[in-house]
């Protein structure tokens, strides 16, 4: 169809973007930025004297459950290295007409995810479970503020297929793996919020 138009496109499928990697600037409904406002309304919870469990070496503890299997990956890419794909991709014809995974090459686990977020905040504790079965109280409130990215929290190593990107003029252009940008983007997040 889009060739019958006669308009030459290509199409870019960018995995989950989140705030740029210079800056941590960022949409806040972004996928990171509801678990820096889920974890920050952990740490209000258990903060609360009745609901207190008190502090290791400054670090406060939260016996709480997140639904999300310990083999949960999220593919998450800064949102500057979406905008310089586009940007090089269209500047070559040889890539209309092609769609583009627009991913980093691997996977960030939830785990470290969450690990890396509750850092930031000063809480340690969560836990990650396979079902909702089993939650309480705020808990179940959380599950439910998170349902809508429930799906990406639970699928183990998504994949895609970057061998157009790597076929293409961009196939040299090189991005920071996730687990060395994700700590300054979830600092700017918590300060974000």
């Amino acid at each position: 169809m889009r060739d019958a138009a006669g308009i030459p496109t290509m199409i870019y499928r960018p995995s989950i973007i989140i705030g740029d990697s210079n800056t941590g600037e960022a949409d806040r409904g972004m996928v990171v930025y509801g678990f820096v406002a889920a974890l920050k309304a952990i740490k209000s919870f258990y903060e609360k004297p009745q609901n207190h469990k008190g502090h290791v070496n400054g670090i406060l503890q939260t016996p709480f459950k997140i639904v999300s299997g310990e083999s949960a990956s999220l593919n998450l890419i800064p949102v500057n290295f979406v905008v310089d794909y586009i940007v090089g991709l269209a500047q070559d014809d040889e890539n209309i007409g092609m769609s583009f995974h627009l991913t980093q090459p691997n996977a960030v686990s939830v785990r470290h995810l969450v690990d890396a977020l509750s850092d930031c905040f000063g809480i340690e504790g969560i836990k990650l479970v396979e079902s909702a079965e089993g939650l309480e109280g705020f808990e179940e409130r959380l599950y439910d503020r998170l349902r809508i990215i429930q799906p990406y929290l639970c699928t183990p190593d998504p994949t895609f297929d970057r061998s157009n990107v790597r076929d293409s003029n961009m196939g040299s252009y090189e991005i920071l793996p996730i687990t060395t940008t994700l700590p300054f983007i979830a600092q700017r997040a918590v300060q974000m919020r």
